[in-house]
């Protein structure tokens, strides 16, 4: 698996063999990045990426001039071992937590949320929004294809929705 922009452009990041780790391909980080680019300006953001599994989305994030990006997860190896590799852990910060629970010390600019499938913890997340984004905040919700995010109509406006493969990507504005 590699970083496909910016500065560690085609690096390479280890997810853990033999887990139940599902990272978001390469295909898909492609898209949901080109769908950003028409949103928002990396340089200086913040960025949150909860149920992070590898870092693949905050570390590309990162790489495309984010300012810094607290990762949540409650397996934090695999991401702690590619911040290390690419020399980035001054620019990120590693939380042991459920997603449902966790409370960031400053809210993000840009959130990732890519829970394991089947579980309905996307819905629980993104109903926690207070505590990790702020107005205008852009989250971007990976589920399952065939699984409707149920998020609240007054706390976020659907800006897209797309589907690849198995997986359905909602992307949302925080009011």
């Amino acid at each position: 698996m590699r970083i496909i922009g910016g500065e560690f452009r085609n690096r390479v990041i280890k997810a853990p063999k033999g887990q139940d780790v599902r990272p978001t391909g390469e295909r898909v980080r492609e898209a949901i990045f080109n769908i950003l680019y028409a949103q928002m300006d990396f340089e200086g953001i913040t960025v949150a990426d909860i149920c992070c599994g590898t870092g693949a989305l905050g570390i590309e994030s990162l790489s495309r001039g984010a300012d810094f990006c607290t990762f949540v997860d409650l397996d934090i190896k695999p991401v702690v071992h590619n911040l290390t590799e690419l020399k980035i852990e001054d620019n990120a910060k590693v939380i042991r937590s459920v997603g449902q629970k966790v409370r960031l010390a400053k809210t993000a600019d840009l959130i990732f949320v890519d829970p394991p499938y089947y579980k309905g913890i996307a819905d629980e997340i993104t109903n926690n929004a207070k505590n990790i984004g702020h107005e205008g905040s852009i989250w971007i919700v990976e589920v399952e294809k065939k699984h409707e995010l149920e998020f609240k109509a007054d706390k976020f406006e659907q800006l897209d929705n797309r589907r690849y493969g198995h997986s359905q990507i909602y992307i949302l504005k925080q009011l």
